[in-house]
């Protein structure tokens, strides 16, 4: 199923923005200036790990959260930071770490 998922993030007068084309697990098309390298290919999971700016992090984060899905598997643990060390006013999605 392809989607195209878009978050934001904000600090101070700050903005970063991330479109995204995402056809399954797969992203096929990316608007994400910012960030340390193309996400055009990247499994959501790839994308997760990519750095870049704080602001363009925390927009990817925020697209990637709503499309995200992991479903449960004995041994997995998912950890993801406390609300307050956000660096964004208005949270949609946070974003988690995986180990299997």
């Amino acid at each position: 199923m392809v989607q195209e998922v878009f978050g934001d993030a904000t600090l101070g007068g700050d903005w970063a923005a991330v479109r995204l084309v995402v056809d399954g697990e797969t992203i096929v098309r990316a608007d994400a200036p910012g960030l340390g390298r193309p996400l055009v290919g990247l499994t959501l999971l790839e994308a997760a790990a990519v750095g870049g700016e704080p602001l363009a992090v925390e927009a990817l984060a925020a697209a990637i959260g709503d499309v995200f899905v992991a479903g449960p598997r004995p041994g997995r643990i998912a950890v993801g930071p406390p609300v307050s060390t956000r660096t964004t006013a208005s949270i949609s999605a946070w974003s988690c770490t995986l180990w299997a």
